[in-house]
Order: C-alpha cells, then structure tokens, then sequence
C-alpha cells in the first residue's frame, strides 16, 4: 500500500488521503477495505471491492478531524483487509493544529478593536488639532477599514486562507505597522 497523507491538519477539518494498494500475489483478493483509525476511533471505511493478481486500485479518502481531537502530534493508522487473509497497516504521525476559523475569530476581534481604537485617536486627534499635521493617519485607518471588510466577506463565504491574509493586512501592513 502506497499512501500519501498531509503531516499537518486542521481541527474539525477535513483532509484527502490518497494512495493504491496493489495485488502482488497470484490470488484474486476481495472484500478488500480500508478502515482510517485516529486515537482507536475508525474516521472512514472504504471498500475496494476486489483486486485480481497484479492489478492496483487507487483510492482517495476524505476524512475530517473529530473536533473533540486534542491539538499535537497523533498516529493516524491505515489498515488494509481482504480475503483471503489480508492484512497491513500503514502509519503516519500527523499534527493536528487549531481550526482556522476558530484563529480568524480571534484575529477579526483583534482587527475590529485595532480600528476601533485608531478611530478614536484619530478623532481625539482632530480634536487636538494634532490630525491637521499627520494626514496619513485617516488613511491608515481608512485602509484598514476597506482589508477589514473585505475580509469578513472572504470570511463569511468560508475563503478561510484568503480572508486570514486580509485580516493579517488589516492587523499589521495599515495601522500595526505605521504605529509600530
């Protein structure tokens, strides 16, 4: 058995494994299966039906995290059955890593309270008369505020990679890093 698997996943996420399991023998196996075990539990079951001498199946499984899974390193185990008296095991230590939505909760927090208080000072600014010498500030903010939107569409349409880069743009290349 061939298998190819990510080293790193996502909590409540799922992941494709893909592989082939090839016939090396002289008899024709069936009831070939693959069963997919994370911490004892079965994640999937899949059958290949039946592969004659010589021949290969390809096979791609899609499994999702169970959200209860502790985040860190855990042994993801493949075991291949068949008749007649087939049996292999394939392991791989993946690291299960935070949700990236649970992180892009956290970081539109962050955004919305970074602009938040940038429009404060910017009005205590104004107030001040201070704002008058630093016009870039509003469009700082302003910019920020355009990432920050922009993000929670990509959010809300579940375009997680892209809205964590414009929640990044938002946090660090407009307001963190003119101030920081």
């Amino acid at each position: 058995m061939n298998v190819i698997i990510s080293g790193e996943v996502r909590l409540g996420q799922s992941f494709e494994i893909k592989g082939e399991v090839r016939n090396r023998g002289e008899v024709k196996v069936t009831n070939v299966e693959i069963m997919v075990y994370l911490e004892g539990k079965v994640l999937k079951k899949v059958s290949l039906g039946e592969i004659s001498p010589s021949e290969r199946e390809e096979f791609t499984i899609e499994v999702t995290i169970p959200s209860d899974i502790a985040l860190g390193p855990h042994n993801l185990i493949l075991l291949l059955t068949g008749t007649p008296a087939l049996r292999s095991e394939f392991r791989r230590e993946i690291m299960v890593r935070a949700s990236l939505k649970g992180i892009l909760e956290e970081k539109r927090g962050r955004a919305r309270e970074l602009i938040d208080n940038a429009r404060a000072v910017l009005g205590m600014l104004k107030e001040l008369a201070v704002a008058e010498e630093i016009p870039e500030i509003s469009e700082l903010v302003g910019g920020a505020e355009l990432d920050y939107e922009e993000a929670l569409v990509l959010y809300e349409q579940g375009r997680y990679e892209e809205a964590d880069e414009k929640f990044d743009e938002a946090l660090k290349s407009r307001i963190g890093h003119r101030s920081g």
